[in-house]
């Protein structure tokens, strides 16, 4: 493959990745109790993490690949089709990349609800407890002065 062919296949496959995100990030959305879940949630994590450290990789080798762009001979082999190819992936990643954010924004927002929620019933728990510390406590108080008559 020439370094043209090379450019367009990195590009796809990271565009690959990218849909792979999307996929990824809409069947997290789907699972109503997985924001909530620490299980689903960290395989979540776990998920995107590997495609993130796929797409540093693509990027790379981007870098690696373009660098022999600039020498003039390989420039000047540049089809109009390759230039046009190379239009439409960059539309395509963009759009992508924005459905990405999108939804990650949608999930960062779940994950903020559940988180909220938790903490409401964290709340509510410490006050079934305060208030069951409180009955007892006076509780004891009065049997513990009945105890002090009768000895």
């Amino acid at each position: 493959m020439d370094v043209h062919q090379d450019v367009l296949a990195l590009l796809q496959g990271k565009q690959r990745c990218l849909k792979q995100l999307i996929s990824i990030s809409r069947n997290f959305l789907d699972d109503e109790g997985a924001c909530s879940d620490g299980n689903r949630l960290t395989a979540f994590d776990g998920e995107r993490s590997a495609v993130f450290k796929a797409i540093e990789l693509i990027d790379r080798q981007i870098q690696e690949v373009t660098a022999r762009l600039t020498h003039p001979e390989v420039r000047q082999q540049a089809t109009e089709s390759w230039i046009t190819a190379m239009q439409r992936l960059a539309d395509n990643q963009h759009s992508t990349a924005i459905e990405v954010q999108e939804l990650d924004r949608q999930i960062v927002q779940r994950i903020e609800l559940a988180g909220e929620a938790l903490l409401q019933e964290i709340r509510g728990q410490n006050q079934i407890k305060n208030t069951l510390s409180k009955f007892k406590s006076q509780w004891v108080q009065g049997q513990g002065e009945e105890l002090d008559r009768k000895v």
